[in-house]
């Protein structure tokens, strides 16, 4: 296995469970994304009832994934089948690429110690990860909600957002978050479909 999982004393089924999801999953994500980050260390926490996760790709190259699986309107706002196999694929996605390297990255990094990654100032760094996990499965993955994604999508191309809108977002727009997620993820597709 390509992965060390880090579990809580109670959590050894997650963490089976997460190796072996991860063992399934590799392969593809590296053919989708074309940069292999190696070994990686994968953290499972608990944290209450936040359901959530996030990609440390500098030193260690780290994904840490809260074991509470999403609920309610967060579901819907998800359609994923397996919350341990999307949350895989976006964040191990994520470790991909922001650890891809130029050549002159390469450099820097072998001269310095210091790891040379330009993708995490990218403005299009989720669009990335949501169309993998969309592309594992017709039914499951953001791209796959037609309300959320192919809606929002066509409704925002005649009012084409920059990319910083995620960041100046009014509480009251419906889009926020997934603007950023889903239209970036949108875009994407379109590049890899033409």
């Amino acid at each position: 296995m390509k992965a060390d999982v880090v579990y809580l004393e109670g959590h050894f089924e997650n963490a089976v469970l997460t190796g072996n999801i991860f063992e399934t999953i590799r392969s593809k994500v590296i053919e989708l994304i074309g940069n292999d980050p190696e070994r990686i260390t994968i953290v499972l926490k608990d944290r209450g009832t936040i359901s959530n996760c996030y990609t440390m790709p500098f030193f260690h190259k780290t994904i840490v994934i809260y074991l509470w699986p999403p609920e309610s309107w967060i579901y819907f706002r998800l359609p994923l089948e397996n919350w341990y196999a999307y949350v895989l694929i976006h964040e191990f996605s994520h470790m991909f690429h922001l650890t891809y390297q130029d050549e002159i990255g390469k450099t820097v990094t072998k001269l310095t110690g210091i790891p040379l990654y330009p993708q995490p100032f990218s403005d299009l760094m989720e669009g990335v990860t949501l169309f993998n996990e969309s592309s594992f499965s017709a039914s499951s993955g953001r791209l796959n909600n037609p309300f959320f994604s192919d809606g929002l999508f066509y409704y925002s191309l005649s009012n084409f957002p920059s990319p910083g809108y995620r960041k100046i977002a009014p509480d009251d727009d419906y889009r926020n978050g997934l603007l950023y997620y889903n239209f970036t993820a949108g875009f994407y597709s379109y590049l890899v479909e033409t």
